[in-house]
């Protein structure tokens, strides 16, 4: 084959693909997709219509075609004679949501390609799409619930007669008035769902459609006492929190009932956490319940308990110095523990009698005496469902008062020994009760360490003097005791003077 005969198919091939692309992309060209081709009778939007919650959506395939600038829509309803124009969307946009369509009506829309000259895809031929829009009816601005018995209505129809609204699907004793867009309706009482029901009338025509709501729950919550599961008192803090209501009854009875019970009412309709109310029960001892029952305009929604444990004072008790066993000092802490109100303390269980009562104190001290010994303190307790007769409760500690001492008592202090004397480091000793030591003194002379054995708090230790100073020298001396609670010393200057 030739080059001009190469050249000659080459360009006719290249022309069929051109032809080709044309057909499928440019106005007044054939081509299977495209809208803005005349001759096309295909569906390429895939145009498709929904209603869902009271809105018209159409949506419909993007088309890729070079130069496409916008959609348009088109509607025509019942009343209509031919399709009308309502929107123009961009190139970008595959749904759209009619913002006036007829209510209890039959529409049908089109949509149309607009390209880049402004030519429009013809609609002769196209497919359309129909839905039959029902009357719309919206309680309570769409709220998922109310609280509210009164509650305002959106009724969407267009070019009816007359309306009926009932709470009845059978709308016995509804009567058929004037249609308003915007009307209100009270809802019948009782907790749950209120469903209301729309008829709509045009000539013969009528229909009917529905709406639910639901009853706004309140959330009632009580907590006694903060939450403590014994009481000391009859009159108890009640915390309560709820939401929208117009009414809470305080009750010790199960059915709200009570001639004793609180009721505390709202004008409008009250929000609140955690106030606090005091309900006082009565004085016999066992479990002690109390009820609240929360109302909101449909009625009672919530019915809650909380309950509480008078306490016995079974439990009551007291202690002194933390538990300890043995004390020094004649004053210690002394811990009560009691869910009381007031109380008496004394050294013996007869000197309660002679007590005045007292407001309870958790934490205070406890005078002992003064000499070694073991004492004892006794508590009496009172509350609000228990009186002065229940039984004392004590405890009891050791005193020692003495301390680990040591004390040097010759020779005295700033002594003057002549060197070559034969005497005697002499001295006591306190060694507290119950100390498991020590039975020794270490005496420390000038450097040299020696024992000196206790009897009966004395110590003694032999010293023969010999220091040959050529002048008066001054010696140091120590005595040093020690037990598991420490270690004490005395300590003393003596003058060695040379022999005469």
């Amino acid at each position: 084959m030739g080059r001009r005969n190469l050249l000659i198919i080459t360009a006719s091939f290249f022309g069929l693909f051109w032809i080709l692309a044309a057909c499928d992309s440019k106005p007044g060209k054939e081509g299977p997709t495209n809208p803005l081709d005349r001759e096309n009778t295909g569906d390429p939007f895939a145009l498709a219509v929904d209603f869902t919650d009271g809105e018209v959506t159409l949506s419909w395939e993007a088309l890729d075609i070079p130069g496409l600038q916008a959609y348009a829509l088109l509607r025509r309803a019942s009343a209509d004679t031919e399709f009308i124009r309502v929107d123009t969307v961009g190139a970008e946009t595959t749904s759209w949501t009619d913002p006036s369509p007829d209510y209890f009506a039959t529409l049908r829309y089109r949509i149309t390609a607009i390209g880049a000259n402004g030519a429009e895809s013809d609609t002769t031929g196209r497919s359309t799409v129909t839905i039959r829009v029902p009357p719309y009816l919206l309680i309570a601005g769409g709220d998922a619930s109310t609280a509210k018995r009164a509650v305002g209505l959106e009724v969407k129809a267009s070019r009816v007669d007359s309306i009926r609204i009932s709470e009845d699907s059978l709308f016995a004793g509804a009567p058929w008035g004037a249609f308003d867009a915007d009307t209100s309706w009270v809802l019948s009482e009782g907790m749950g769902e209120k469903t209301l029901y729309l008829g709509v009338m045009r000539g013969d025509e009528d229909t009917t459609v529905s709406s639910s709501v639901l009853t706004a729950a309140t959330n009632g919550s009580i907590l006694l006492a903060g939450g403590d599961s014994t009481t000391a008192t009859r009159d108890v803090a009640a915390s309560l929190s709820a939401e929208q209501i117009v009414l809470v009854i305080l009750s010790a009875d199960s059915l709200l009932g009570d001639n004793g019970d609180d009721s505390l009412t709202f004008d409008t309709l009250a929000t609140f956490a955690d106030s606090v109310w005091t309900w006082t029960f009565d004085e016999a001892l066992g479990i002690k319940r109390l009820y609240a029952g929360f109302w909101n305009e449909f009625g009672l929604d919530t019915t809650v308990v909380d309950s509480i444990l008078p306490d016995g004072l079974e439990t009551a008790s007291v202690l002194l110095a933390e538990g300890a066993d043995t004390v020094t000092t004649p004053t210690v802490a002394l811990a009560i523990s009691a869910v009381a109100t007031e109380m008496k303390l004394a050294s013996s269980r007869e000197g309660l009698a002679g007590v005045e009562w007292e407001t309870l104190r958790t934490d205070t001290t406890w005078g002992l005496g003064e000499t070694v010994g073991t004492y004892y303190v006794y508590a009496q307790f009172r509350n609000d469902f228990v009186d002065s007769l229940i039984d004392p409760v004590k405890d009891s500690i050791f005193l020692d008062p003495r301390v680990l001492a040591i004390e040097i008592t010759s020779p005295e202090d700033s002594a003057f020994l002549y060197d070559e004397d034969s005497t005697s480091i002499e001295g006591t000793v306190v060694i507290p009760t119950g100390s498991s030591g020590p039975d020794s003194v270490t005496v420390v002379v000038d450097g040299l360490r020696s024992s000196a054995v206790i009897v009966d708090s004395t110590w003694t230790v032999p010293w023969k003097i010999d220091l040959d100073p050529a002048d008066t020298t001054a010696v140091s001396v120590y005595a040093i005791v020690k037990d598991q609670t420490g270690t004490v010393a005395d300590g003393i200057t003596v003058f060695i003077l040379p022999k005469q």
